[in-house]
């Protein structure tokens, strides 16, 4: 009998786990769409190869580490300019993204997707 319920308490805690794994990965795919608010500047010089990035949902940077590695892309009309979130950006939430050829100033304030 003890047997019996030692395997029905490891059962309960199987599906808690897959419960939460699942939570994780719907968080992973989910289309996010975040916001170029600037690039990354210092005091005498801007780079525009480095952008600092706001995704709506993510509001802590404990969700922002989640998002490290993952591929984006800017959009528009036939190009498309590939970058990588690097790391996060404070406590809010902001991630900052490095981009393969820098993008043009226009992009500030425009959208970008995750792609990978």
């Amino acid at each position: 009998m003890r047997l019996l319920t030692t395997n029905l308490n490891f059962s309960l805690l199987t599906e808690n786990l897959r419960e939460k794994s699942v939570q994780v990965v719907r968080f992973m795919t989910e289309t996010l769409r975040g916001i170029i608010v600037n690039y990354r500047v210092g005091p005498k010089s801007q780079k525009p190869k480095e952008c600092i990035i706001e995704f709506s949902g993510v509001r802590s940077s404990a969700e922002a580490s989640r998002l490290i590695g993952r591929k984006i892309a800017w959009k528009t009309g036939r190009k498309k300019v590939i970058g990588k979130i690097v790391s996060t950006h404070g406590n809010r939430g902001l991630v900052r993204a490095r981009f393969r050829k820098g993008v043009p100033g226009q992009a500030l304030g425009s959208f970008v997707e995750i792609i990978g």
